[in-house]
Formats: structure tokens, C-alpha cells, sequence
């Protein structure tokens, strides 16, 4: 008969081990293996297959399912090798550095990750994006594959054996009233061999239940992509049982089939092997290594492929592989042919020992991944430059990571077959010889002591830093982005029509702004509302040329339209009624023009209820209240206008979330409450950082010009939305922005980035956020250049020779039109003060022994230090630049300006001995954003770039 049980199945071992490999290199970030993430479904479709034989054929020998015995061996398997992993990465917290945040996390990862729910706290506790690679990823990540699998291992042979039961229970029924049995009848094995079965009636009630799990685990996933998004379903039970019950479907199609069951089972009376059927089962095994090979080496987009492969061939995708598998399964069940190349290739004893560590080395080479690599497998996407000098710093880069790489590799694998040889077999061997509830029972207590002993560990951490911004406040649930024109008929009053001008912002802001010329309207292409002075009634036409939507106001205030000509609205309106709403509006003198200018468009948007956007009514009806205090105050016009209304917006990621939390308690505590000069009015600041997220690249949306719109902006995110109005809804003085990824030339991935590719787009980018800053009236902007980590020096030269390119193009004189202050803040040199002497960066920097504890982020004594330097250089070179030039007289000279009231408190409450020259920390220059974005492209293309040596590298350099 059948063999006692069947062979060890060579080829999933084999595949295993290759499969092993491709993770590794694909946690290493290598682009070749770009989608080796599909590889998770070969290796639930491998469990399935497995979990379903083991426990079928136990029954085949027994007579029964033995629970106990099942997830005795499932323990003495799993539990020994995942806690001596937990407890190693607890251990490391204590010499490896803590950003206030990673550790606390950690803490519920590891403990999650215990008790096999961590794909449970990725998805609801501790959220994960699982392909969103520049963010710190969590040390258990990789194990949200094991919770999966023993989650099912708990459920399945309960089910089997209700199954088994209720067939052996039909069975003997129809059998006690003659009728023919249509389940499994088993007897107990008395040479304890597989096969013993009277007809396949269990095999199909097995086959129909995997059946209703891959359909149920489709339209599971459906759901939770639509409604929790697509890492949910990635990490989700419901969605990922349907892989492993493709290989348990695949498992009972093969033992239904008489010959091939047979075979399978390496029955010695079954007809041998012909050469067409040898031929057939070794076509398996080379599409199975094909798949195994070819699948995550495609170059197509994770974003793209990733809502393809869960929402249409996914479990197609799983039925394949493991009937290929079955393949090559049966071709082994027999010595093999000479010929037989991918097959013997498949099963050679390397490949094969690979496979049967690869639970130690899976579990042991993210963790190693995370202390000695680069976690977010970012560095490896990088387009190497083969000239200049920055292309000599990134190829020695790279090729010192793929040193550091391969080292890892051969300890992954050293630790895993050192864990398999010493610690795993072992225990393995003397479970073989232990009562299955022991055990268990001692596979639960190394579970509690586990637990216990992460808790301990991590009990007296300080509580997480909860990165706080303004997002909230900021921004209502729904992002409101009508866009409603208001075209206000004043007289011909430069000073009044530019106060009116500059209180409107990108929602209420006319595409023309010459509208009203010379007495006469033009220009009005887009429905907004009209304002028109009744002083000013021989100038208004109404006929058919005003766009569908268009609403009229007739205006009757001494204070903006002065004194009225003889007027006779109701002939105008009877003509105009059936063409324009049209409303009439008085407004009472304000002590204010300031007031009387923002009183106009609140009182617009009553008249005509919820026709403005709600952001700019919120900002005018904040910025209105302010100044009835000032008037309080008895400030006239001109005193008003002479005052620097201050107001700061910092945007970016979480570097930017991160500093502009310290900024806020500074300006809170040390720069609020005191008497500032008359220029100075106290500062207001916007913290609209977003942790995980990008900046600059979302101004791409904003592109209206179809030969320059992105494919990416038809699904745009909230956060995109929230990124792009930032200026429209503070209407800051100055903006700051500290992007990591803007420049980082597509290394980093994730379903939150706007993909840019080349410099023309990212300098289109930074065009666009510079259009938007002017049009909201921001007069200044400062960037801050990335944060550098040890073995990330390369990226300074790339992303100077970026922004330099971009400043090439859009610079442009102080004297011209339109333009805006674009400082550069070096935030790199602070944090890297060794880059220009060694090429490297050292984590003792400015007499700190730690400069960036987490090795990105500002954190503690230094994070402080950090973040006051960086607001004592914006707020003097602020001061010279923009508060100088407009004729203060105060700070003429840099080192004047470093005694404006808020760099002089800083550099007070934050001084150390090292303090570089702060002058040097910054370079300015105005720049002039594209209104064409066709003369942009052609601008750029046609400029002859030369290599950057520093940010003073530029004509426009202000001195």
C-alpha cells in the first residue's frame, strides 16, 4: 500500500528557499525585485497545501483527527524560534537610539506580535502602510504572515474534524437503512499508511469549504479595499485565508483523482511514469520556478499592480502556482531523467536546506534589516549619475550598501541555520517524545513569560511624543474647494483697489485681474459675483455675454463707492432679472478700509449664502475680529499698514510635523506675551506638517494645462487637497517647507507620493507651489534642505543640484513682478556639519554627542538647539530681507537683524559654544514663477546647466 507518510515534498522546499531570498533582497529595497511581494500568496498557498495534507492524511492513518497532536507540532514548530526573536528585539532597544516615538510603538508590536494578532494592530492599533517605504517601518512588520497562518492553524483542523464527524455520522446512517454512502467511511490504519479511505466524500466536503473561502475571502477583500483602504486588506485574515485555501482546494482535486492520488501517495503498484506525462510535470516545475523568479522581478508600478492583483487575479494567481506545484510534486515522485534540469534544479540540496531554515532566517533578517540596513529599502531605487562629482559620491555610496547588503544576507542565513541546527531541531525531537498537551501547555506559559518579559522591559518608557499640528483646527472634514471669482467695480482708486485685491485669495481671486478698466467690465470668463458700486451704474452692462452662474450686487457704500449719481435700479433690474440674481447691498462706514475691504466679502457672501468658499470666510471673519481689536487700540490706516502682520505656515512631512512642534511651544512659552517692536506683531504659526507624506510634489494638481496634468491627480488624496490650500486658508507672511522626498529622484514609494521622474518635473513642482505662495500674497519663502543620516551623504549633492536648477530657472530680479523671497535654510549642513570636510556624517555634531537621536528627526536637548537655530536664521534673514526693505531701517546689516526681538529671545534661551556662523546657514534669492508653463518647459530644456558646488552657485545669489 501507501508509504507510512509521504515524502518530504522536495520542490516546496526548494521554492521556499527561493522564495526566502527574493524577500530579503526585496526588504533590501532592490528594484529588481520590485513586486516580491506577491510572493506572500506562493507561501500561503504552500501552507494551505501542507496544512491540508498533514491533517487529512493524520485522519487516513488514525481514524480521527487529532487536534492536540496537530497543535502540538504547530507549536514546538512556531513558538521556540518567534520568542527568542521578540525577546532579542526588546533586548536591542537598549542600544539602539529612540526617536520618543519607535520605542513606545514597539512596545505593542512586540507584545501584538506574542499572542499572533500582528496583523490585527497593523491595521487597527498601530497602523502600517506596508508600502509606504520612507516611513519607519515596524520591527514585527514582517510577522503579520506568521499571525495569518497560525490563526488559521487553530480554526482548521477543528473544521476537518467536525467534517469528518458529520461524514462519519451520515455514513453510518445511510448505511444502517441500506442506502449507498456517499461520504468517507475510515477505518484506523493497522500499518498507520495514508490512503485507506472507502470513497472521496471527505475530500469533497474539504474541497467545497476551500471553495467558499476563496469566494468568500474575493468579496472580502472588495470590501475592505473599498472601505479601510488597501494595506487593511493586505494585512487582513478575511481577505488572505482565500491564498491559503488555494492550495488546500488544489491538495483535495489531487487526491480525488485515482492515478495522480496514487501517485502522490508513492504507491508502488501504480503504473510508472511516461515520458509525455514527465515531460507535462516538468513543464510544472519550470513555470513554477518561472513564477517564483519571473513575478516579483516585474517592472510594472506597485500602485498600479497592487489594486490589480487583490481585486482580479490574486487567487487565480494562488489556483496556478499551487497546481503547478502539484506538478512538480508528482514528477519527484519518481527518480528523475537526465533531462529533467529544473526540476533537479528546484530540489538540490542547497535550495532545499534553504527551505527548511527559512522560518528562522524569515523571522531573524528584518530585525537584522532594521539595526544594521536601511529599513525603508529606499537607497537602492536611486538613479545613479555617471558624471560629475556627485555622481562619484552616490556610485561609492551604493556600492558600500550593497557591500553592507550582502553581509546581511550571510548573517540572516548564518543566524537561521545556526537557530534551525541548535534551537529548533532540538526541541523539535523532544516534542516527538511529549504528550501533545504538554506541550501545548508549555508552548502558553513561553507565551505569558514572553509577554511578561516585554512588558517589563518596556513598562518604564516615557510616554510617546504625539506629534500635534494644526490640521484639525485647519481644516474642516471635508476639504472645500469651489472657487467662486469676485469682480468688485470700484473707482479708479490704486490704493483701495490694492487693498481689495490683496485680502482675496485663490478661491475668490479672478484668473484676470484686470477686470474693471477704465469704467468699462472685461475679461470675465469664469461665474463669479459682481460687485458693482451704483456710483459706477452707466459702466454695467447686462446682456448674454456673462458667463451661466454669474451673481450681481449693487453696492451702496460712501466709505468704497463714494457718493452716488442719481440711480434708478428698478428699470435694470426688470431688464436684467431673467439673466443675472441680483441683489442689493449697503454697507456702513468701518473706522478701517482694511475692515470696511473684508467686511465687503463677508457681507457678499451673506447676501448670497454659501456661494464663497468656507476656508476664506473662516480667514476673513478671523482676520475681520482681529482688526476691531486693533481699532480698539485707536490704529489708524496708516498705522496699521506701516505693522508686519506676521504669520508663518510650516508644510512638508514628518521632519516638518516634528520641528514645527517645537517651534510652537517656543512661540507659546518663549516668544509669547512680550512687547515687540513696532514693525513686529506677535507670530502667529500654522504647523500643517504631515507625518508620511510629501509636499511640494502636490502642487503638481494645481496644473489646470492638460498637456502638463497628471495622471496621479484624478484620484487625489485628502492630503493632497489639505497640502494645497495650506497658503489659501492661513494666508501666511512666510512659508517654510521641508520636503525629504521632493528631490529624492523616485527612490522612495508609496500609494501617498506624486511620482516625479525627472528634475523638469520636480522644478515644475516647486513652480507651482511658488504660483500658489504668490497668488495668496506669502512674501516669503524658506526651504529647508533634507536631514541627512549616516550613509545617506549623496542625497546632499542631489538635492542641491535639483534645487539649484529649479532656482536657475525661476530666478529673477528683486525689481520684477511677481516675485517672492526663496531662501534656503541648510538644515543638511546642521545636522551633518563633517559633510563638506569628510564626506560623512557623524552623530556627535555642535558638542552634542547624538545630533538626531532616530537618525532624521529633532528630538530632545538637540532637536531644541536644532529647531531654534533654524527659526533664529528664518526670522533674521526675514528681517533684513523683507522687513529692511520695506524702509523700517532697523536692520540693514545681518547683524542687526539677528537682533529683531525674535532671533535676539532665541539665541538667548538656546546659545551653545559651537554655534556655526548662522550667515552661513542661508542663501536667498527671488524668484519669479511661470504663468506658462509651455515657456517654462521650453526655458528649461534649452538651459545649459553647469555643476553645483554650493547654494551661493547662482547669478541670483542676494548678497
Amino acid at each position: 500500500m501507501a508509504a507510512a507518510e509521504t515524502s518530504r515534498l522536495l520542490n516546496l522546499d526548494g521554492l521556499r528557499g527561493i522564495g526566502i531570498l527574493i524577500v530579503i533582497f526585496y526588504h533590501m529595497g532592490y528594484q529588481i525585485f520590485n513586486n516580491a511581494w506577491l510572493c506572500i500568496s506562493m507561501f500561503f498557498s504552500f501552507s494551505g497545501f501542507l496544512i491540508t495534507a498533514i491533517t487529512i492524511e493524520a485522519y487516513e492513518r488514525k481514524g480521527r483527527v487529532d487536534i492536540l497532536q496537530f497543535w502540538a507540532k504547530r507549536v514546538s514548530r512556531l513558538f521556540p524560534a518567534l520568542f527568542l526573536t521578540l525577546i532579542v528585539c526588546t533586548c536591542s532597544q537598549k542600544f539602539r537610539r529612540d526617536d520618543g516615538i519607535t520605542f513606545q510603538r514597539e512596545k505593542e508590536d512586540l507584545m501584538t506580535a506574542a499572542v499572533f494578532l500582528t496583523n490585527y494592530n497593523l491595521v487597527y492599533k498601530n497602523r502600517d502602510d506596508y508600502f509606504a517605504n520612507f516611513a519607519q517601518p515596524s520591527i514585527t512588520r514582517h510577522l503579520w504572515t506568521l499571525s495569518i497562518e497560525e490563526q488559521y492553524y487553530i480554526i482548521w483542523p477543528i473544521i476537518v474534524s467536525c467534517l469528518a464527524a458529520l461524514s462519519l455520522r451520515f455514513s453510518r446512517g445511510n448505511h444502517s437503512r441500506g442506502q449507498w454512502s456517499l461520504l468517507l467511511t475510515v477505518k484506523p490504519s493497522k500499518d498507520n499508511s495514508v490512503g485507506n479511505t472507502n470513497d472521496k466524500g471527505l475530500f469533497w466536503a474539504v474541497l467545497m469549504l476551500d471553495l467558499s473561502v476563496v469566494f468568500f475571502s474575493y468579496f472580502s477583500s472588495w470590501a475592505t479595499i473599498r472601505t479601510m483602504g488597501m494595506s487593511a486588506a493586505y494585512y487582513s485574515t478575511w481577505c488572505r485565508m482565500g491564498d491559503i485555501a488555494c492550495g488546500g482546494a488544489i491538495y483535495n482535486v489531487l487526491r480525488l483523482h485515482p492515478t495522480l492520488s496514487r501517485r502522490y501517495l508513492r504507491d508502488k503498484t501504480v503504473t510508472p511514469l511516461t515520458f509525455q506525462m514527465r515531460l507535462c510535470f516538468e513543464i510544472c516545475s519550470f513555470l513554477s520556478l518561472v513564477m517564483t523568479l519571473g513575478v516579483p522581478m516585474i517592472q510594472y508600478p506597485v500602485e498600479k499592480m497592487l489594486p490589480l492583483y487583490f481585486q482580479w487575479f490574486r487567487l487565480p494567481f494562488s489556483f496556478m502556482y499551487a497546481a503547478l506545484l502539484v506538478g512538480g510534486v508528482l514528477q519527484l515522485s519518481e527518480p528523475l531523467p537526465q533531462w529533467a534540469i529544473f526540476s533537479k534544479l528546484i530540489a538540490c540540496r542547497p535550495l532545499v536546506l534553504l527551505g527548511i531554515m527559512s522560518y528562522g532566517i524569515y523571522l531573524f533578517h528584518w530585525p537584522i534589516i532594521v539595526f544594521f540596513g536601511d529599513p525603508k529599502g529606499a537607497s537602492k531605487h536611486l538613479h545613479l549619475s555617471s558624471s560629475g562629482e556627485d555622481g562619484s559620491h552616490m556610485s561609492h555610496f551604493n556600492a558600500m550598501n550593497h557591500v553592507k547588503n550582502l553581509l546581511i544576507l550571510i548573517m540572516s542565513i548564518l543566524i537561521g541555520f545556526l537557530s534551525f541546527l541548535y534551537y529548533e531541531k532540538p526541541l523539535l525531537s523532544l516534542s516527538r517524545t511529549t504528550k501533545p498537551h504538554k506541550t501545548i501547555t508549555t508552548g502558553i506559559c513561553a507565551m505569558a513569560l514572553t509577554v511578561m518579559f516585554i512588558w517589563s522591559s518596556t513598562y518604564d518608557l516615557s510616554p510617546a511624543i504625539h506629534l500635534q499640528n494644526d490640521r484639525s483646527d485647519i481644516f474642516q472634514s471635508v476639504i472645500d474647494t469651489r472657487k467662486t471669482p469676485l469682480y468688485a467695480c470700484l473707482p479708479s482708486n490704486a490704493y483701495m483697489k490694492t487693498l481689495y485685491y490683496n485680502i482675496l485669495d485663490r478661491s475668490t481671486r479672478p484668473s484676470e485681474r484686470d477686470f474693471f478698466i477704465d469704467g468699462k467690465i472685461v475679461n470675465i470668463t469664469e461665474p463669479g459675483i459682481v460687485i458693482m458700486c451704483k456710483s459706477l451704474w452707466e459702466s454695467s452692462p447686462c446682456n448674454s455675454i456673462w458667463p451661466h452662474g454669474t451673481k450681481w450686487i449693487w453696492l451702496s457704500s460712501n466709505q468704497l463707492c463714494g457718493a452716488e449719481k442719481h440711480f434708478d435700479s428698478t428699470e435694470y433690474e426688470k431688464r436684467c432679472d431673467d439673466v443675472l440674481p441680483i441683489a442689493n447691498l449697503h454697507l456702513s462706514d468701518e473706522k478701517n478700509m482694511n475692515m470696511a475691504m473684508q467686511g465687503l466679502v463677508l457681507e457678499a457672501n451673506n447676501t448670497f449664502p454659501e456661494s464663497l468658499n468656507t476656508h476664506t470666510i473662516k480667514r476673513l471673519h478671523d482676520q475681520y475680529t482681529k482688526l476691531s481689536h486693533d481699532i480698539n487700540h485707536n490704529r489708524t490706516d496708516d498705522e496699521y499698514s506701516s505693522m508686519q502682520e506676521l504669520t508663518m505656515t510650516m508644510i512638508g512631512e514628518s521632519i516638518a510635523a516634528r520641528m514645527g512642534m517645537f517651534w510652537k511651544e517656543r512661540i507659546d512659552s518663549v516668544l509669547s506675551g512680550r512687547s515687540f517692536t513696532p514693525e513686529y506683531h506677535e507670530l502667529n504659526f500654522y504647523n500643517l506638517g504631515i507625518c508620511e507624506t510629501m509636499a511640494i510634489s502636490y502642487f503638481l494638481c494645481l496644473i489646470e494645462d492638460p498637456k502638463f496634468k497628471f495622471d496621479a491627480c484624478h484620484n487625489e488624496s485628502a492630503v493632497a487637497k489639505e497640502v494645497t490650500m495650506s497658503f489659501t486658508i492661513t494666508k501666511p507672511n512666510i512659508a517654510v517647507v521641508h520636503d525629504q522626498h521632493w528631490a529624492s529622484n523616485g527612490r522612495l514609494k508609496s500609494e501617498l507620493l506624486m511620482k516625479v521622474e525627472n528634475d523638469f518635473e520636480r522644478t515644475l513642482a516647486l513652480n507651482m507651489m511658488l504660483h500658489d505662495a504668490v497668488l495668496n500674497n506669502v512674501n516669503s519663502m524658506f526651504y529647508l534642505t533634507m536631514s541627512l543620516t549616516e550613509n545617506e551623504e549623496s542625497y546632499f549633492w542631489i538635492e542641491m543640484t535639483t534645487l539649484m536648477k529649479a532656482v536657475d530657472i525661476l530666478g529673477c530680479s528683486k525689481n520684477s513682478e511677481n516675485n517672492i523671497l526663496f531662501s534656503v535654510v541648510n538644515w543638511a549642513y546642521l545636522t551633518c556639519p563633517s559633510i563638506f570636510e569628510t564626506g560623512k556624517c557623524s552623530r556627535k555634531a555642535h558638542g552634542f554627542d547624538d545630533i538626531l537621536p532616530d537618525g532624521t528627526h529633532p528630538l530632545g536637548k538637540a532637536g531644541e538647539w536644532l529647531t531654534d537655530t533654524t527659526l533664529s536664521v528664518i526670522m533674521a534673514e526675514y528681517s533684513l530681507r523683507i522687513i529692511e526693505n520695506e524702509n523700517h531701517g532697523n536692520y540693514s546689516t545681518w547683524e542687526n537683524a539677528l537682533k529683531n526681538p525674535y532671533t535676539a529671545k532665541l539665541l538667548d534661551f538656546s546659545p551653545l559654544p559651537e554655534t556655526p556662523h548662522l550667515n552661513h546657514l542661508v542663501t536667498s534669492y527671488y524668484l519669479c514663477p511661470f504663468h506658462d508653463l509651455e515657456l517654462l518647459n521650453q526655458t528649461f530644456f534649452t538651459r545649459e546647466f553647469h555643476d553645483y558646488l554650493s547654494y551661493s552657485d547662482s547669478p541670483y545669489l542676494l548678497k
